[in-house]
């Protein structure tokens, strides 16, 4: 069983579709008015709207790189990537405050840092002379392992997501290798205007896959919290469509030669 691009398309936009849904559990913010600007802000600061605030940039995120993507741009994808999984790491950390019943210091400092954030200027940034310490990854990473523990029993969570995240840190960081993926041989150069019809892009259309199919999975949970039971089934039927080795066999092929990809 295969699972189309435009079927990952499609989902994606039933990602948005939920979380359009969850933010209607917020109210609708209010504007901030300052001195030559001004802000919008909620009402509602609790654990459950920073989940959905994050799910927010998790589709936003997904549109991004199926744009990215639509144009062979491989390497930029995979940087949305890497902060996708920080933000679904970062809802699962505060699933099990509210949505498992246990909640430790970590879960309300977190919540707490992150509506304590507001917008400033960068030379407000620089004149700031205390920086706030942030609740530590890896104290994300350990919630989120014991949450999908609970989902996958069995599965080494903990080296899952490390491995994840040490690959794809290499695309954000710019690492050699991740660098050296972007030479064409056939061309005599790196490719710079994007991969299309080169071997990466498969792979790259799988992470497309991958991501979605984990953005259904963690929006399950928090449609049911907010009592969206109708559509937490149908994101979950579209969900359990995905298997976890299914490769995308519509996904652009190296079909081209290297004159006409290199033009």
């Amino acid at each position: 069983m295969t699972v189309s691009l435009a079927k990952v398309l499609q989902n994606i936009d039933l990602l948005e579709r939920a979380a359009n849904a969850l933010a209607s559990k917020l109210g609708p913010p209010l504007f901030v008015p300052e001195a030559g600007k001004g802000h919008h802000a909620l009402t509602r600061k609790d654990s459950f709207a920073v989940q959905v605030l994050k799910a927010v940039r998790v589709v936003s995120g997904l549109h991004a790189c199926a744009g990215l993507l639509g144009g062979g741009f491989f390497q930029e994808a995979m940087v949305i990537f890497r902060t996708i999984d920080d933000f679904l790491g970062e809802i699962l950390f505060l699933e099990e405050a509210h949505g498992l019943g246990k909640k430790v210091r970590a879960h309300q400092d977190f919540v707490d840092q992150f509506f304590s954030v507001q917008p400033k200027t960068t030379e407000e940034m620089l004149s700031e002379r205390a920086r706030p310490r942030y609740v530590s990854k890896q104290k994300i990473r350990a919630s989120e392992t014991r949450v999908l523990g609970g989902v996958a029993p069995g599965t080494d969570i903990s080296a899952m997501t490390s491995a994840i995240d040490d690959v794809l840190s290499g695309f954000v960081h710019g690492n050699y290798p991740h660098i050296m993926e972007m030479y064409d041989p056939g061309c005599g150069r790196f490719r710079m205007t994007g991969l299309l019809g080169t071997p990466r892009m498969p792979s790259a259309i799988e992470e497309l896959r991958v991501h979605t199919h984990g953005a259904l999975s963690i929006f399950v949970m928090l449609l049911r919290d907010a009592g969206f039971a109708e559509l937490a089934d149908e994101v979950n039927a579209v969900a359990s469509t995905y298997e976890s080795n299914v490769r995308d066999q519509s996904a652009p092929r190296s079909e081209s030669s290297s004159s006409e990809t290199c033009a």
